[in-house]
């Protein structure tokens, strides 16, 4: 017995559902506002601005990817990549960041002969869901300071 879908089959379903059920629904003049299936490929601009990813990108290719956001330096491209989103009213969801973070299709693939810490790589999932708590509590902490203080 399967208790669980491959990504392929889960979006094989979510296809089949939406040409077969909301579809034709959508067709019968309905006034709700039906989108179709996204593309496979997460787009990080659909969810943050390009700025914000810019700075994004410049922590994860320099900061050390076995001590997060610790290090002076790396905390302070951490806090401009959060304060960006924040300030464009345009925030990840902590476990989208989490997954983003450890994309190695987008962020690179670590070699197996690499032994560092820093670079052009992917997150592994302790750091990646660490980071993306860190952001999320920092998130609702600046948004309330922005907004007791008319920001």
């Amino acid at each position: 017995m399967k208790t669980e879908l491959s990504v392929d089959e889960y979006n094989a379903v979510l296809v089949r559902f939406y040409d077969n059920v909301i579809k034709p629904y959508k067709e019968c003049d309905t006034e709700l506002i039906i989108s179709k299936p996204s593309e496979d490929i997460f787009d990080s601009t659909s969810v943050i601005s390009d700025k914000a990813l810019k700075k994004l990108q410049a922590f994860c290719s320099s900061a050390n990817k076995s001590t997060g956001s610790s290090h002076p330096l790396d905390q302070e491209r951490w806090f401009a990549f959060i304060c960006q989103t924040v300030d464009d009213g345009k925030t990840f969801d902590y476990s989208v960041l989490a997954k983003f973070l450890q994309d190695e299709n987008y962020l690179g693939k670590k070699s197996d002969e690499f032994n560092g810490v820093m670079g052009d790589f992917a997150w592994d999932e302790d750091q990646a869901y660490e980071l993306g708590n860190e952001y999320e509590n920092s998130c609702v902490i600046l948004r309330y300071y922005k907004k007791i203080r008319g920001i």
